[in-house]
């Protein structure tokens, strides 16, 4: 079903292991594959063909990336984008099955709810977080210390087990500025891909909670 643990695994995978891949290293996307495979194979299960085809041109940019294309930062940004839209029609179709259906009971490996401090703090981070991507200048030192902090914010607040996968990928996205700062990367792509999965996942896990 398309609301299953499985597949909104895959989505969340799918987004943060393309954040977290190097632009200037195209071999990193290879990881992609056998994720849009899985996700391909559960599309083609519940008959979701347009979101089917949109992972096999997933995997064929990404195959051609690794044969060390022309203008490899052009045809990154274009995979991301597909990517967005898949993850994007992906989630919509888990949120639009949730309404039809029953509410399931949290799994187990999400753990109990973070409590509203927690909540509110990560909320606000957010969005200031957001902002400050906005306006960032890449290779401005202030500029990238200040996401660092904020992201630190988001980590500290979601220790809690129940937002387990949240504070995975603000680590991630915190590893993703720390190169960006050390390495003197530019591509901010794959940090505006992960502050939209951090949104969907915080949203999608404050609905989840009877008390809002």
């Amino acid at each position: 079903m398309m609301a299953s643990q499985e597949m909104h695994n895959l989505i969340e995978k799918l987004a943060c292991d393309f954040m977290m891949a190097n632009p200037e290293e195209p071999e990193t996307l290879s990881g992609l594959l056998p994720v849009l495979k899985r996700i391909h194979d559960q599309c083609r299960d519940l008959k979701l063909e347009p979101e089917a085809k949109s992972t096999k041109k997933a995997r064929k940019m990404i195959k051609g990336l690794l044969g060390r294309p022309d203008e490899p930062e052009a045809r990154m940004t274009a995979l991301g984008d597909l990517i967005t839209s898949l993850s994007f029609s992906l989630r919509e179709g888990e949120e639009q099955k949730e309404t039809a259906e029953e509410p399931e009971p949290l799994s187990p490996a999400e753990g109990p709810d973070p409590g509203e401090d927690d909540f509110q703090a990560i909320e606000e981070s957010l969005e200031t977080f957001s902002c400050l991507i906005n306006f960032l200048c890449p290779g401005e030192i202030p500029d990238l210390g200040a996401l660092i902090r904020q992201l630190d914010v988001l980590i500290k607040a979601s220790e809690n087990d129940g937002l387990r996968t949240f504070h995975e990928v603000a680590h991630a996205c915190r590893r993703y500025v720390e190169n960006m700062t050390l390495e003197n990367i530019c591509h901010v792509k794959p940090i505006e891909e992960g502050v939209l999965l951090l949104k969907s996942i915080f949203f999608h896990r404050k609905k989840e909670r009877p008390s809002f």
